[in-house]
């Protein structure tokens, strides 16, 4: 089968690591892979259609865990056998699936990946392969920070199906969102004023998203740059930047209040601002996760999509072929909304 493999760092060089990244041109694309096999029960194997390009994907640990790893988490395809085993399996061949692998299971930058049954869900009908595959690991990290995460009720999809954003009750519940219009924040924003929150939604450029953001149901937009000066504060604040922006959001959470972040880069942010901090903010619940995948979330995520609650977007769909140049772009600050997807 055809897949994008990592090649090892050169003769000489060292090996490449989460503190030596390897550069894109170390993705290379093989036309003799092996293909896999399901081995264990509860595992499918599926034709990939589609599978997305994460950012920073070549700086997590994971990756390196083994030789020539394959890329990519996301995915979207048909299943074509399940395990040997007598377990009966929620999914037959022929079926249409999306979903995720865990992060230290990346694999699926190929025709052909091996995907646990817990890790997938029915194809939404409405989407294609391509807004498929954007939707799960995006999708799934809002969910999280939500609900999981910052502790907020979930909404009961199936009741909001005649309600539009204008005519949605709201609980009083304002909740911040950083990073509005990335990957996770179109999410965010989404997932959060279907709960029937008032949401703020930070973005960098108000004259270029506001729009944007309010079609996707904020209640007001917040430029990046005047979040030091707003003394308003918030339920919830979700952080998708990191970084300075997120030292500001601990002042803005309320009493009680839980700050999330999703940023990589702020692994044991709360510890490191609780020692440091002239205000540790002991009465802020603050935390930092990896998503985990989820069949029963994304079966929400899902019925969300068919009912028409929720938008799924591609920002560019490249070949297999073109994986670099795919995850070259990914790096990249893009007006695209979405995920960058690979089609296979």
């Amino acid at each position: 089968m055809q897949a994008i493999r990592l090649r090892p760092a050169s003769p000489g060089q060292p090996p490449y690591s989460p503190q030596n990244p390897a550069p894109s041109s170390a993705l290379q694309l093989g036309n003799d892979v092996q293909i896999p096999m399901p081995t264990h029960a509860g595992e499918l194997l599926v034709r990939i259609r589609a599978a997305t390009v994460t950012r920073d994907e070549l700086t997590w640990p994971e990756i390196y865990v083994t030789q020539s790893a394959i890329p990519g988490l996301d995915f979207a395809g048909t299943v074509v056998s399940t395990s040997s085993s007598n377990e009966e399996s929620p999914f037959k061949p022929g079926d249409e699936i999306f979903g995720m692998v865990d992060t230290d299971r990346s694999s699926v930058w190929a025709e052909y990946a091996v995907v646990k049954v817990e890790e997938a869900c029915a194809k939404p009908l409405m989407l294609s392969w391509e807004e498929a595959a954007a939707l799960p690991l995006s999708a799934l990290t809002a969910y999280q920070a939500l609900f999981d995460k910052a502790g907020l009720p979930r909404p009961a999809f199936g009741d909001l199906r005649n309600r539009s954003h204008n005519v949605q009750e709201t609980t009083g519940r304002r909740i911040l969102i950083t990073g509005a219009t990335g990957c996770v924040g179109i999410y965010l924003v989404q997932l959060a004023k279907l709960a029937g929150n008032h949401i703020a939604a930070l973005t960098s450029s108000v004259d270029r998203n506001r729009a944007f953001l309010l079609s996707l149901g904020a209640d007001e937009v917040v430029e990046t740059g005047n979040l030091g000066k707003d003394i308003r504060t918030y339920d919830a604040i979700i952080d998708t930047i990191g970084g300075k922006i997120l030292e500001m959001c601990w002042s803005r959470v309320t009493l009680g209040g839980n700050l999330v972040s999703v940023e990589s880069s702020s692994f044991g942010f709360d510890q490191k601002h609780r020692q440091t901090s002239a205000d540790p903010r002991e009465d802020v619940r603050a935390v930092f996760f990896i998503v985990k995948p989820s069949r029963a979330q994304l079966e929400e995520i899902s019925q969300a999509i068919d009912l028409g609650l929720l938008r799924a977007f591609v920002a560019e769909s490249f070949p297999l072929m073109d994986a670099q140049l795919a995850y070259d772009q990914c790096k990249q600050r893009s007006s695209g909304r979405g995920k960058i997807v690979l089609t296979i």
